[in-house]
């Protein structure tokens, strides 16, 4: 199948060859980076074809041939990972305007007229806190961390965002073995009021590292693990609360991909096939039930789903 005609016209003015040829192998290195979802070479170029402009067929492209320098040229799973957050970071921000914190806070004469006051009678400690407050604020709006809660909420399935937000097991709490309320709704003698019930009973409690979600009136757990298809889960019955957990679960990750980039500290996603990986966040032990070759296919379902709604 022939490629579209009118993507990066100028190419043949690089001086490496015509532009048909370059074209070939911009596309053929674009494809290998979906070669898992495209069953030929010919339906790649089918789907770039249907992009419904120029920029979005070549935006296409050049992500996918950075993503493909991730996924079969770089060997470690966390550069990998940080490569990932960069084309999220990059999809959702391509539509707006980024303002440094300097510029944003001299334009929000409002916001600082309301605490001035409080500043006045206040200290150091008081304003630290409100910088420490608009700051929220302004990352809410222009912060990376926001960019990839919103590409997870829009662009994966509630599945696979459920997957996600299991697989960090890191609040430490105590745990009802094969027990939830949703399971034995229609069976009122099985109810309880308090963990402490569960003594003397066949419903073992234990102490355990579990997902940040975790409520031990509704989620099932069994062999250590919560299971979202027993009974029912919270996160596919509440989006507020979905989205919540992501934001956790995505500061998570952020922390991790900080402590890598400028502290040298080595964090916990393994690589394909392993289990599961343990780091340390924030003082705490973490486990990871993800490895990069999970989370890579999680983020090209998403990914094809962002631009599924550039097609004609």
């Amino acid at each position: 199948m022939k490629i579209r005609s009118d993507i990066f016209p100028n190419l043949g003015g690089l001086g490496l060859g015509s532009r048909n040829k370059l074209l070939k192998v911009w596309v053929t290195e674009a494809h290998k980076a979906l070669d898992n979802h495209f069953s030929s070479l010919n339906q790649f170029i089918e789907y770039v074809n249907n992009l419904n402009s120029k920029e979005s067929a070549e935006y296409f492209i050049r992500l996918c041939q950075f993503y493909n320098s991730s996924k079969n040229y770089v060997e470690d799973p966390f550069t990998k990972l940080i490569m990932i957050l960069s084309v999220i970071e990059s999809i959702i921000s391509s539509g707006r305007q980024y303002r440094p914190f300097k510029d944003w806070i001299l334009g929000q004469t409002g916001l600082i007229e309301s605490r001035i006051e409080e500043l006045k009678e206040g200290d150091v400690k008081t304003f630290k806190k409100i910088i420490e407050d608009f700051k929220i604020i302004y990352h809410a709006k222009y912060g990376s961390t926001r960019n990839v809660v919103d590409f997870f909420h829009q662009y994966m399935t509630k599945e696979d965002k459920v997957n996600i937000i299991k697989s960090f097991r890191y609040n430490r709490t105590k745990v009802v073995n094969q027990y939830s309320e949703k399971l034995y709704e229609k069976s009122p003698h099985m109810f309880v009021e308090k963990l402490e019930d569960f003594q003397n009973t066949r419903y073992k409690v234990r102490e355990d590292l579990m997902p940040l979600c975790y409520n031990w009136r509704f989620c099932y757990v069994g062999d250590g693990h919560c299971h979202p298809n027993i009974g029912s889960c919270l996160l596919m019955e509440d989006n507020a609360l979905m989205y919540q957990m992501l934001k956790k679960i995505i500061n998570i990750i952020y922390t991790l991909r900080s402590d890598f980039v400028h502290n040298a500290k080595m964090p916990g996603i393994g690589e394909g096939g392993v289990d599961f990986s343990a780091t340390i966040h924030k003082g705490k032990n973490l486990i990871v039930e993800l490895n990069i070759a999970d989370f890579e296919n999680l983020f090209e379902k998403g990914f094809l789903a962002y631009f599924d709604t550039q097609t004609n």
